[in-house]
């Protein structure tokens, strides 16, 4: 096992792009609960009878989702920046 600076170095690298996945795919997961939750709320006052209000919950929805869709696109970002590290070290 090579324990050079490189090395250790390569393995930081790693260490920390899976770190930034990690974090990515936790807000992407909140950042969907919401706006899945706002379209449900959205519904229900629908059902009640209230238009305006809804209209308003489903604009806040709207405000959110290319939030998610960047955080989306990151994740596939660092995954596949993440293969490719795991291919150049396979690789060596």
């Amino acid at each position: 096992m090579d324990l050079s600076p490189n090395h250790s170095e390569q393995e930081d690298n790693e260490s920390r792009l899976h770190r930034l996945l990690k974090h990515s795919k936790q807000t992407r997961n909140q950042l969907l609960l919401a706006v899945i939750g706002l379209c449900l709320v959205a519904a229900l006052v629908v059902f009640m009878d209230q238009a305006a209000e809804a209209t308003g919950l489903i604009v806040v929805a709207l405000l959110v989702t290319p939030f998610l869709i960047y955080e989306h696109w990151h994740c596939k970002k660092l995954r596949k920046e993440i293969h490719s590290k795991k291919g150049h070290i396979e690789l060596g």
